[in-house]
């Protein structure tokens, strides 16, 4: 029987990320690499050297070179104090590493089914995807209920007529009559405008 994948605690990655600074950037990519790292004791990528471990690592993933990118930035930032690294640049970081994770889980035969796949593909960085969709949710279901009770109740088809009467209202008469006085009083402000300014040349 397959296991499940691994559930991984991203939430100090957020953190830094949400910090909006270079520090906090670095933290995020030595965050993730740990996990990486934690990831790769399993015994099937045993190997004589680091570099024949890598190999072994590089040849089950999809995108290699985005994971030497992230590799070598990451060693940058461990040996180099005053390296400097962006938003942009931290982000295709985490998400190549993270990609780099669900490949080596899926070598490792552990099972992802369709669900834990699509959480997956977000949870690489902040939950904001997860959020809107949430949020994009919450909203349809309201408004799906909103429209039942609007079209198939007295008191909905009552409240819908009288909301579409506000709105020609607003829109055909209140709007008209502000736009007029709106008119007016830019006429009027012109006009004093230009009876001051002959007064001056006078």
């Amino acid at each position: 029987m397959k296991n499940k994948i691994q559930q991984f605690d991203l939430e100090p990655i957020r953190r830094a990320l949400k910090e909006g600074s270079v520090s906090g950037y670095k933290l995020a990519v030595l965050e993730i690499d740990k996990i990486f790292q934690n990831l790769l004791e399993n015994r099937k990528y045993l190997a004589q050297t680091e570099a024949k471990k890598f190999e072994k690592i590089l040849s089950k993933i999809k995108n290699p070179e985005k994971l030497i990118y992230a590799r070598t930035m990451k060693e940058k930032i461990c040996r180099e104090p005053g390296f400097d690294i962006g938003k942009e640049d931290t982000e295709e970081i985490v998400k190549a590493y993270w990609q780099a994770i669900i490949d080596i889980n899926r070598d490792l035969n552990l099972d992802m089914d369709f669900k834990d796949k699509i959480i997956a593909w977000f949870r690489y960085f902040y939950p904001q995807p997860l959020k809107i969709l949430k949020k994009f949710s919450i909203w349809a279901g309201i408004l799906v209920v909103l429209t039942i009770f609007l079209s198939d109740t007295s008191w909905g088809r009552r409240f819908a007529f009288a909301w579409v009467e506000f709105v020609h209202f607003i829109i055909f008469k209140a709007l008209v009559v502000l736009g007029i006085i709106i008119a007016l009083g830019l006429t009027i402000f012109g006009a004093v405008m230009l009876v001051k300014h002959k007064i001056k040349k006078d």
